[in-house]
């Protein structure tokens, strides 16, 4: 506004009143709360990220010993193993010979009164390939 002219000389322009701010009382609780919001939500994140690496590093951890005990077993019996993998020791003709009876030998000598020795073929057979490599021989005859 302009200035009106007087007797004694310009009138000055009539005051307004001071700009009114005014706050809205739920944005400013956000404003001041999401500090914390934020930082809680970095921590989370944060601890997210870190069982995620724990994770990896157990599975990575359980293939290489997976590994290590697979060619540990391959140098102790490489006949199990052939190229890297696991020889299948049951097959069809050894469950057909397993109904064969077992071999009995005696032997009398005079330290020893009577041995008896006893060769069976099957669960012993399994039991020991599965010791060996960890596996369970799943086919039965």
């Amino acid at each position: 506004m302009k200035a009106k002219p007087t007797k004694r000389g310009l009138r000055k322009p009539p005051r307004r009143g001071p700009k009114l701010i005014s706050f809205d009382e739920d944005s400013r609780v956000d404003f001041v709360t999401g500090f914390h919001k934020r930082k809680v939500q970095r921590q989370e994140h944060a601890r997210k990220e870190l069982e995620e690496k724990a994770r990896k590093e157990r599975r990575e951890r359980r293939k290489d010993q997976r590994k290590a005990r697979t060619e540990y077993y391959e140098t102790l019996h490489p006949s199990l193993f052939k190229d890297h993998k696991l020889v299948d020791v049951s097959s069809d003709e050894e469950c057909q010979n397993d109904s064969t009876p077992a071999v009995v030998h005696q032997f009398d000598d005079d330290e020893f009164e009577s041995v008896v020795v006893t060769t069976t073929s099957g669960t012993n057979r399994d039991k020991a390939f599965s010791r060996i490599t960890g596996k369970v021989c799943r086919e039965r005859c």
